[in-house]
């Protein structure tokens, strides 16, 4: 038996009521913090790799290879801390991983040797991906879907501030060559470059500490492993802390449970390897195959030039900043002006001369890593204003494709001060990751999505990895053919960017009664349809808002009701995925058109009135209405506020269908196809029913008549079926006819 819920509110619903304050900005701050954290562990090592070559005696393999270690560390424990941020909690993952990544840099910056460093950067990056890859999900899981977008933005603009202390906190040390201390036990000079390192990790211990003390465990987590009780008690204290009111004071008693709420759970049951067999398989298969693959060499492109070619990002700025220091108005390239170098160091080491070993970095140098930071600020910020407006295609091929450029005009570009900013300009490819990563999300169906991004981040961390050993490698002998590979790799990026269907300025096109074409178009249109699709006419569409609903079932059946609904929410729309899909015929006045679709889950959420009557028995009310369709499975709940009801219908193996008459409208000139009738049915092989609290709570009356209902479940089923369906049909027929409203008929076809 269902328990009666009162005060019940969806989980999106329910974290509106805590409204928004002081817990919220915390959190926003928290984020930016823990994002900065992630980016210092990760690229500090490329600030400190000119300094430290000497006392560690590193050659460019070297730090080619520490550049890549902390890369290989978050490929290698990605998935790992994603299947326990999902099936132990993301706090308890978050945690520890920022504590252990500070405790390993506080040891890095013992390091005496380039194995030693190199260990110690290997677990740091295994742990720091955990912050890398939790922390936007952990943040939107506390705000509601409309709020979601606006906290990550602000996150991202803390974080882009906060970035600022890798350059400026590398020219406060990294500038001092006379800053060091002795440390007599470990015979170590304790120098700039280790206290660095360690400035680099604080804010991950801070992050920790505030996590720890302040910042429970996401309210979508225990939601997914079906702790409701764990849930309202986390939503409790954060409208306590955003109101300073009464934890009493908190309007929802129940949640709505919906198709995610226990899922977790699902995930503990198949264990790690499969369920990440099982995550992963689909991906590499039709018709997600193309997707995953384009998806994977975008972040590969951008990764291998922006992550691999940091490591040495410092260094060479610092030699041609050298360079034009002694050679004022010279003109040379940058690759001559390395040669330079590397024949200067020969040649000392050749007649045992001294080398000259650099302990510290120009002051030019920071400057150019200020501009470089202040660029992705102020481009994620820009990005952000334009991206409804140009779309996500111009952006990526504009970056992708001056990046590439400026890549190949450093092989020829002779004037120094040009060549340091083209380099800056090809390090700004980065500006990409974030609208790739949001367009993987777009091209694959929520239950793959997370893998989607998972992976093609990890082809993008494995192109970071070998970014950084290519051009320690290649960059003294082939310099040239060194910035020919990011200019090839990121203008056929771009070129690539056009076969991403998501993201191509017009949607496919297909030939009329092309059954299959027509049905990847359609399920494009309900996989982008979620967040609102305003090309086709559509609001956001999970949840949709709907004004009001009526289902009335008269005459002299045996079950007379009337159910209004009113200012209601419809659940799970984004799930519908059409099986087939007949018609589209050339000549569309009066024509017969055919949709099959399934629903994984749905629900209808909202306030209600109820009146009728079952067989002789008067039944009504008013309150909250929750109706519930899973997978094969249709399941109606009324909730009263006074004389309280309880239906449960339950239909299994359930098919949908829906046949359309349409008509031809004209409209300035041209031609729209609309709704003119339409019928929605389905099949099931059982319906049961169970009624609780009838008559009062008279459990005699009660048992009787949910057995005359089970015994007699298929004449029940057909007076209830078409008064129910006919209304739900009303919805998406007033949903098809927007999306048919906003092109032309002719215009949809070849």
């Amino acid at each position: 038996m269902a328990k009666i819920l009162r005060n019940c509110y969806s989980l999106d619903d329910a974290i509106i009521k805590t409204e928004f304050g002081k817990f919220n900005y915390l959190l926003i701050a928290l984020s930016g913090i823990v994002l900065t954290s992630g980016m210092l562990e990760s690229t500090s090592i490329g600030m400190v790799l000119p300094i430290a070559e000497c006392e560690l005696n590193l050659s460019n393999s070297h730090k080619g290879f520490l550049g890549s270690i902390s890369y290989i560390g978050i490929i290698l424990s990605s998935h790992f801390w994603g299947f326990f941020a999902d099936t132990r909690g993301r706090k308890k993952v978050l945690v520890p991983a920022l504590l252990f990544a500070f405790i390993f840099t506080i040891i890095s910056s013992f390091a005496t040797s380039f194995w030693m460093l190199t260990l110690f950067r290997f677990l740091n990056g295994f742990c720091i991906c955990a912050a890398q890859s939790i922390i936007y999900a952990f943040l939107g899981e506390f705000h509601s879907t409309e709020m979601r977008a606006k906290v990550m933005m602000l996150a991202s603009v803390a974080y882009g501030i906060l970035s600022l202390i890798n350059p400026i906190g590398a020219m406060i040390f990294l500038h001092h060559d006379n800053w060091k201390f002795h440390i007599s036990f470990l015979n170590l000079n304790y120098g700039t470059w280790r206290m660095f390192l360690v400035l680099c990790s604080i804010p991950s211990f801070i992050s920790a500490v505030i996590m720890m003390l302040f910042v429970p465990e996401s309210p979508k987590f225990t939601y997914s492993q079906g702790d409701e009780q764990a849930t309202l008690q986390i939503l409790r204290e954060i409208y306590r802390k955003n109101t300073g009111k009464s934890i009493l004071e908190y309007e929802v008693k129940n949640l709505l449970k919906d198709r995610e709420y226990g899922e977790g759970n699902l995930q503990k049951s198949q264990g790690f390897f499969k369920f990440m067999w099982l995550q992963t398989i689909p991906l590499f298969k039709n018709p997600h195959i193309k997707n995953t693959l384009t998806a994977c060499f975008l972040q590969f492109a951008i990764c291998i030039t922006v992550n691999g070619f940091w490591t040495f990002f410092p260094e060479i700025q610092n030699k041609v900043n050298l360079w034009k220091s002694a050679n004022d108005g010279s003109r040379s390239t940058v690759c001559n002006i390395l040669d330079q170098s590397a024949n200067r160091t020969l040649a000392k080491m050749n007649t045992n001369v001294l080398i000259d070993c650099t302990s510290r970095l120009e002051f030019d140098t920071f400057i150019n890593i200020i501009i470089l930071t202040l660029l992705y600020s102020i481009g994620w910020l820009v990005i952000s204003f334009i991206i409804n407006y140009t779309g996500k295609l111009l952006i990526i091929i504009s970056i992708m494709f001056v990046c590439g450029v400026s890549s190949v005009l450093l092989i020829f570009v002779n004037i120094p001060s040009i060549s340091v900013y083209l380099y800056v300009i090809l390090q700004a490819a980065g500006l990409n990751m974030t609208i790739i990563n949001a367009s993987t999300c777009e091209l694959f169906p929520t239950s793959l999505r997370g893998m989607a991004v998972s992976i093609s981040m990890m082809i993008g961390r494995i192109g970071s990895a070998l970014g950084s050993n290519f051009v320690g490698l290649a960059i003294k002998s082939y310099c040239t053919y060194t910035w020919l590979v990011p200019a090839f790799l990121l203008i056929t990026g771009g070129f690539l960017t056009f076969t991403i269907p998501n993201i191509t300025p017009e949607q496919e096109k297909c030939h009329y009664e092309d059954k299959k074409c027509i049905l990847n178009v359609a399920n494009h249109i309900i996989s982008k349809a979620s967040q609102g699709y305003p090309e086709f006419g559509l609001p956001v569409f999970d949840p949709l808002k709907i004004d009001k609903l009526n289902i009335e079932q008269g005459g002299n059946s045996p079950v007379s009701l009337k159910i209004h609904l009113r200012n209601f929410q419809l659940i799970g729309l984004s799930g519908v995925k059409f099986v087939s899909i007949e018609g589209f015929q050339k000549e569309f006045d009066n024509a017969k058109m055919e949709f099959k679709f399934t629903i994984p889950t749905w629900q209808i959420f909202g306030p209600y009135k109820f009146d009728g009557r079952v067989l002789i028995l008067p039944v009504q009310g008013n309150g909250i209405a929750n109706l519930t369709s899973c997978k094969q499975t249709l399941i109606i709940c009324f909730y009263y506020t006074y004389r309280m009801l309880f239906l449960w219908l339950l239909l299994d193996n359930n098919e949908i269908m829906m046949k359309i008459i349409t008509k031809k409208v004209i409209k300035e000139g041209k031609a729209y196809m609309q709704i003119d009738k339409s019928r929605l049915t389905y099949t099931t092989d059982r319906v049961s029913f169970d009624f609780s609290n009838l008559f009062n709570g008279n459990k005699v009356l009660s048992e009787t008549t949910n057995r005359f209902f089970n015994d007699n479940w298929k004449q029940i089923h057909e007076e209830l079926k078409p008064r129910f369906y006919e209304a739900i049909a009303s919805i998406y027929e007033s949903l098809i006819n927007k999306v048919f409203a906003t092109i032309p008929y002719d215009e949809m076809f070849i």
